[in-house]
């Protein structure tokens, strides 16, 4: 049995993640260090580029989202509306953004760009921060102030300890997800002079011109600018963990509510334009397969990421620090990056050019895989021993066992992953714009074609539609369970 549970962990490892990232390395090999190589000016003026852009992203995402978090540290209920944008999918944001700024002169621009990459990641450095800073007792604070401390000293001596190492993680990760993204600075940056690597590995092969070996070598730069922040979170992010009383939300902080409702807006604002599309009577016969096919994808590709998460966690338990580190070590790759190497790899199979529903299960699946792991892990290493073996003394099967011990403790979870993943897989554009086809199409590429047409009523009320799809697997693990949902630990 534990047999097959390593080899169910690992294999999928194996053949999607090394053997792709290998493939794209030895591409890359022969065009050297000079000129047209590894080091070519215009290789190294796109990662400048992706640096600046991604850099200036996270630098403002980490002010802002400290400001936010440390504010709404002792509201807790406030929380869940920051976490409302980690299900909204990346279209659908794109076409609230899209209409917002249409008209503006920060419209399709490097600054539209920054703008929406800074909204879109302040809730997530805000709730890194006021989840470390809630956890700090209060005892604590009032000590330092009965002892004459301002509040700049207990701010550097009580709370940083605990809330700095969760910012600075927070802002490493932002970083990385920048750096890969895609959806964003392809519909948003208003074309080529706002061109990073992950858009130049798309432009080397749908550009018009394959050159394979121009985005093996685009690849592997952004492989080694998405890896490092991973590399720096998985060597030096440690966060201070602080047994404390739980504290109980403010029920007079209504400012609160509102202070961190303010990242949800221009969603809102969004969905008051959705009339004339959704009024079109054709939209529904439109997007009538486009959208079966984004729910078909999204519930295969989050079932076989729960499944292989639950098998890594089987195989890492009692493992070294490394293993686990090289399990998670898609988190740190770009999809594009991933999508390149999987057909270096596998050319003899597949074709982006003819469409692959097999890579786009494979690639969303490895992509959001380290996403669930990273929330099964904290409670596989918690387990009910006690109650396990009471269970198994009594005759129960291992499967029994599990499911009257257990499960019980891990059903939020897996719901809220499947969840999760499902409408980050109905967001998703990289992977669909590689492997997708005429004869393939998603809803989130119908979207980004409709709006190339400038048909934005029918791209905003299929924006519309996969919002409140995705809103909808965002609350439905909790009712499913019966209390708020926590996402998978980051």
């Amino acid at each position: 049995m534990t047999g097959w549970v390593q080899a169910v962990a690992w294999i999928p490892w194996l053949l999607a993640v090394l053997v792709p990232l290998g493939a794209v390395l030895l591409s890359s090999a022969g065009g050297g260090m000079g000129p047209g190589g590894m080091l070519d000016p215009l290789l190294v003026s796109k990662a400048a580029f992706t640096v600046l852009q991604a850099g200036l992203s996270a630098l403002g995402a980490g002010l802002l989202g400290l400001l936010w978090g440390w504010l709404l540290r002792s509201h807790p209920r406030s929380w869940r509306w920051l976490r409302i944008p980690f299900g909204v999918p990346t279209l659908a944001a794109i076409a609230a953004w899209a209409g917002i700024l249409h008209g503006s002169s920060l419209a399709y621009s490097l600054e539209a760009v920054l703008l929406v990459h800074v909204f879109f990641n302040v809730p997530w450095v805000a709730l890194s921060v006021a989840q470390a800073s809630g956890s700090v007792p209060r005892t604590w604070d009032d000590a330092a102030r009965s002892l004459g401390a301002g509040f700049f000293h207990r701010f550097r001596m009580v709370w940083w300890p605990v809330l700095g190492p969760a910012w600075l993680g927070a802002v490493i990760q932002v970083f990385g997800f920048c750096s890969g993204s895609f959806a964003i600075v392809l519909l948003l940056g208003g074309g080529p002079p706002v061109e990073t690597l992950e858009t130049a590995i798309h432009s080397s092969v749908r550009g018009g011109v394959l050159d394979l070996g121009l985005a093996a070598r685009i690849a592997v730069w952004q492989l080694l600018l998405s890896l490092l922040p991973w590399l720096v979170v998985r060597a030096w992010f440690r966060e201070v963990k602080v047994r404390a009383p739980v504290l109980r939300p403010d029920q007079g902080a209504r400012w609160a509510s509102l202070f961190a409702a303010f990242w949800v807006l221009p969603y809102v604002w969004f969905l008051k334009d959705l009339g004339p599309g959704l009024s079109d009577p054709g939209l529904w016969k439109a997007i009538g397969p486009a959208l079966l096919f984004s729910l078909s994808l999204a519930a295969i590709s989050s079932l076989l990421s729960v499944i292989w998460a639950a098998a890594a966690v089987v195989a890492l338990s009692g493992r070294s620090a490394w293993r686990e580190g090289l399990m998670l070590l898609p988190a740190g790759v770009s999809t594009l990056t991933l999508c390149m190497g999987f057909w270096l790899a596998y050319s003899g199979w597949i074709d982006p050019f003819d469409g692959s529903v097999t890579a786009l299960v494979v690639i969303q699946t490895v992509i959001y895989f380290p996403i669930v792991l990273r929330g099964f892990l904290p409670l596989a290493r918690v387990r009910q021993e006690s109650l396990w073996q009471v269970a198994r003394s009594h005759g129960a099967s291992p499967w029994k066992a599990f499911w009257s011990v257990e499960w019980p403790r891990w059903r939020m979870p897996v719901w809220s992953s499947l969840s999760l993943v499902a409408s980050a897989s109905l967001g998703d554009v990289a992977a669909v714009t590689f492997f997708g086809s005429s004869s393939l199409t998603t809803a989130s590429a119908l979207i980004s074609r409709w709006m190339g047409m400038y048909q934005f009523d029918r791209a905003y009320a299929l924006a519309g539609v996969l919002m409140m799809v995705s809103l909808g697997l965002s609350l439905g693990p909790w009712r499913i369970s019966g209390r708020e949902r926590n996402l998978p630990a980051g």
